[in-house]
């Protein structure tokens, strides 16, 4: 699995939070954080359930 899957999501997620900060109110950012977060874990686990794929099909073939 790639170490840098999930530092794609978190850096432009920390971007544009920075960036509405500024003009949002807080509960609007407390929301984008949540979806945000929410998406990011699912990708995850998703990528998580890849790997673990790709293990067993190692094992049977050996």
């Amino acid at each position: 699995m790639n170490k840098y899957a999930l530092t794609v999501p978190l850096t432009i997620l920390s971007v544009l939070l920075g960036y509405f900060a500024s003009s949002l109110q807080i509960e609007h950012i407390i929301g984008i954080a949540t979806i945000s977060t929410v998406l990011v874990a699912a990708y995850g686990y998703f990528l998580f359930l890849q790997h673990q794929k790709g293990e067993e099909k190692l094992k049977r073939h050996f």
